[in-house]
């Protein structure tokens, strides 16, 4: 079956979305790259639901504007209610500083994120003032497909929190066991979150460049020596690098499956022990054609 044959068999009718920006309020400001890109919802749903497959429910998901101060610490809450384990338990305070450090220069530079337990697309501040229409769009396209993603398939999101969990647990608190007993189970359950991380943010990142070229959208984000700074301390930080190989692996290897037809896609969905074949370290061949 071709790409095009399943998007015809399984594309829905696109549902007429709400209006987000009717809950949308930020005090004393106007950002008019997301007030032009909110015009457009209606085509970036569209485009998400054809893309995928899937319906997409924007009755329960809220928009808000924060600080990338604001955007850190609220996706740290949201973690934890997805895992219940603190990413740093019983870190030192250095580690603790070094963590808070490289989350905010990571937060910084993104335009938007999703939480799904606060039921949250939040918009970040930072990133507004300089980003373009087609920039807002892009991020919005990416960040509600992680929304379809939640409401098709909960069932693995549940799953990759539960071996996010796992590997938290071990890596924190698994000091009884043998050194390498420890080692190993720490790096089984990395494997599965990053297999399963890199599904979900591969078709995020896949859609959304198929969107920009289909409406020949140029996104731009102007940076500042404040954002080039923070830019560069993320990129020498090394602990988002599972974060960039979710994106970079992720992609390459989600765009081979999405060729095979929309069917291929929801059974790596269906399956979180199929995706952790198919783009984890358990399959030696995750990295030749599929």
């Amino acid at each position: 079956m071709t790409r095009q044959d399943s998007f015809q068999q399984r594309s829905p009718t696109p549902a007429a979305p709400p209006a987000l920006n009717e809950t949308f309020r930020v005090e004393g400001r106007s950002y008019k790259g997301l007030n032009q890109a909110l015009a457009d919802l209606p085509a970036i749903t569209s485009s998400v639901q054809s893309k995928t497959g899937w319906n997409l429910n924007l009755s329960d998901v809220r928009l808000a504007v924060v600080s990338p101060q604001e955007l850190s610490r609220r996706s740290v809450v949201d973690d934890l209610r997805r895992t219940g384990v603190p990413a740093t338990a019983d870190a030192s305070l250095l580690t603790q500083a070094f963590n808070r450090l490289e989350a905010l220069a990571y937060f910084h530079g993104v335009i938007a994120v999703y939480l799904p337990k606060e039921g949250a697309i939040l918009m970040n501040e930072a990133r507004l003032q300089s980003a373009s229409k087609d920039a807002v769009k892009s991020a919005l396209h990416h960040e509600l497909t992680h929304v379809a993603q939640h409401q098709r398939y909960p069932a693995f999101v549940e799953a990759l929190d539960k071996a996010a969990r796992e590997y938290r647990l071990w890596s924190n608190h698994g000091s009884d066991f043998p050194r390498d007993e420890q080692l190993r189970q720490s790096q089984k359950f990395l494997d599965r979150v990053q297999a399963r991380m890199s599904l979900l943010e591969g078709q995020a990142v896949t859609l959304q460049r198929m969107f920009e070229q289909d409406f020949n959208l140029v996104p731009e984000v102007r940076l500042g020596p404040i954002d080039l700074a923070l830019g560069l301390t993320h990129r020498f930080m090394s602990g988002m690098r599972h974060k960039v190989g979710q994106y970079v692996q992720g992609e390459e290897i989600f765009k081979r499956i999405y060729d095979l037809g929309l069917n291929e896609v929801n059974e790596l969905f269906k399956s979180p022990r199929y995706t952790d074949l198919v783009f984890g370290r358990e399959n030696p061949r995750h990295a030749t054609p599929c």
